[in-house]
């Protein structure tokens, strides 16, 4: 049931702690080449505003002269790199006193591509029912994306399921989240909460911003169809948005086929039941090219990659021979231009640390006829 907890209302799942859920992902500035440079730089010039329960809030200026305030996580002694970052200018504040935080430009890549993804099936939703149906977002943090998403969609609404009720305070307490009425914030384990079908239905798009892939496989549920066929339920159809991200930050190859591979088989069982006539099915990857592909990723500074799974006539605007439709597919949401713009140039120029599309799942297509 909902329970207070400041505006806007959090819901509390009834579901047990996770622990995998705790390791969030790590992110780094989209556009940095060197993320051992930003580490360098964050050790150096960081103040940590506030801290509880394992998490900090973290303070660090920029050489821009904007200030940078990020949430990281302690588990097992190790601290991650920050897990949600969000920049504003210095002495900007809110009447509360604190600060307006920059929505218009995402900071992480991960959370770059994401938005892009959600244009994409904001896209589709438009070209069928007019109005957007909401997006779930699956791991919160500071909420960065979502926020994001709600201050360039004035009719969007999106929810966001967190686990840990620190990390739920720490976004509505210093990074400009209370008060957003659009915005439905629940306190629950993620994955129990899609299976026992909560997720809204129709959805514009299912992202999932939790680092199930790094250094391991995925947990069972998330390879079974109780997680899936609701999944796939709230996104596709005539009204959903058809598409599902993943962070798949750290993932190493065998783990991201096999999570692809089911994710599809379960889409394609779905179609046979309901006959959503949603076909053919694709899966396939964003990840580093050129000079940003670096020869060695660490723990502590993972290879970034995002999963995409959808519609292949969604997925097809994102490789190289679908720049021209990609362009196109954007016109109806001009905001991503500036919020996922380091993205978007680096996939045009096919160099960057999310700039090649790779197809999965035993090539271009896996058909769910």
């Amino acid at each position: 049931p909902p329970r207070a907890r400041a505006a806007p209302a959090v819901a509390k799942g009834g579901s047990d702690s996770d622990d995998e859920l705790l390791a969030l992902p790590p992110l780094f500035e989209a556009g940095e080449s060197s993320p051992d440079a930003a580490v360098g730089m964050r050790a150096s010039t960081t103040r940590t505003i506030h801290r509880e329960g394992g998490w900090s809030v973290n303070e660090m200026q920029k050489r821009n002269g904007l200030m940078a305030r990020y949430m990281s996580h302690t588990k097992g002694g190790a601290t991650g790199l920050d897990q949600t970052r969000v920049e504003f200018l210095p002495g900007d504040l809110r009447a509360d006193g604190e600060p307006n935080i920059i929505r218009d430009r995402l900071c992480a890549g991960s959370h770059q591509s994401m938005a892009v993804v959600v244009a994409l099936a904001l896209s589709r939703c438009r070209a069928t029912s007019g109005s957007p149906p909401p997006v779930c977002v699956l791991g919160g943090g500071g909420l960065a994306l979502p926020m994001a998403l709600l201050a360039s969609e004035p009719s969007l609404e999106v929810s966001v399921v967190e686990l840990e009720g620190v990390a739920i305070d720490f976004a509505l307490r210093f990074f400009g989240c209370a008060g957003e009425q659009r915005l439905t914030l629940v306190e629950d384990d993620a994955l129990a909460f899609v299976c026992r079908g909560e997720a809204r239905c129709p959805s514009a798009a299912l992202i999932i911003d939790i680092d199930f892939l790094r250094g391991c496989g995925p947990p069972d549920v998330l390879l079974s169809a109780e997680f899936w066929s609701p999944a796939w339920k709230s996104v596709l159809g005539r009204q959903g948005g058809g598409l599902v991200a993943l962070n798949a930050i750290g993932a190493e190859e065998g783990p991201l086929l096999a999570l692809a591979a089911a994710a599809l088989a379960h889409a394609r069982a779905l179609n046979e039941e309901a006959a959503l006539g949603e076909r053919p099915m694709a899966a396939g990857v964003l990840e580093p090219c050129g000079a940003a592909d670096r020869g060695t990723w660490t723990g502590f500074v993972p290879r970034p990659s995002v999963l995409v799974l959808g519609p292949r006539a969604l997925l097809e605007v994102l490789a190289p021979e679908g720049a021209s439709a990609l362009e196109h597919a954007l016109k109806a949401s001009p905001w991503v231009r500036t919020v996922s713009a380091e993205f978007l140039r680096e996939l045009s120029q096919g160099s960057g640390s999310l700039a090649s599309w790779r197809w999965l799942a035993g090539g271009a297509t896996e058909d769910v006829r």
